[in-house]
C-alpha cells in the first residue's frame, strides 16, 4: 500500500452515469490484476474504493458509476485536480495460476478489474 497525492489527468464520461478517471501518481504500488485504489473524495469523511482498470508505474485507470453523493463528487473533479489517495490495496490475482484453456467470464461496472488479466491471457489460450 502506498499514500500518495494523484493528479487526475483525465475525467471522462463513457455512459450515462458511467466515468472513466485516468490519474498520475509519483509510484504506482499495484503489482496485481485485482488490486483497488482508496480515494479521498473532498468534503467526505470516508474513502471510495474503486477497483482499477489498469495501471503501469506511474498511471491507472479507474471505471466508477456515480451512486451517491461521494461518486457524484468525484465526477465532477476536473483534470489537474489533486486527489489523496492509497494504491496497491488488495491481494489481486495471480495470472500465472490461471489454467490454459479456461473461459473468462464477466459484467457489469465492477468487473473492469478483469481487464488487466484479460489482456495478459491470449498466450494461455483463454476464450
Amino acid at each position: 500500500m502506498k499514500r500518495d497525492k494523484s493528479t487526475i489527468l483525465e475525467n471522462q464520461m463513457l455512459a450515462d452515469g458511467i466515468y472513466k478517471m485516468t490519474l498520475e501518481t509519483p509510484e504506482c504500488a499495484f503489482t496485481a490484476p485485482g488490486q483497488f485504489a482508496m480515494l479521498e473524495v473532498p468534503e467526505k469523511f470516508l474513502r471510495r474504493p474503486i477497483s482499477v482498470s489498469s495501471y503501469d508505474s506511474d498511471r491507472y485507470v479507474l471505471i466508477y458509476k456515480v451512486v451517491g453523493d461521494g461518486t457524484k463528487k468525484l465526477s465532477r473533479m476536473e483534470p489537474g485536480e489533486k486527489i489523496s489517495s492509497l494504491t496497491g490495496l488488495g491481494n489481486g490475482y495471480d495470472v500465472d495460476a490461471i489454467p490454459d484453456g479456461c473461459t473468462l467470464i464477466g459484467g457489469g461496472i465492477r468487473r473492469c478489474w478483469d481487464w488487466p488479466r484479460a489482456w495478459s491471457l491470449p498466450e494461455k489460450n483463454v476464450g
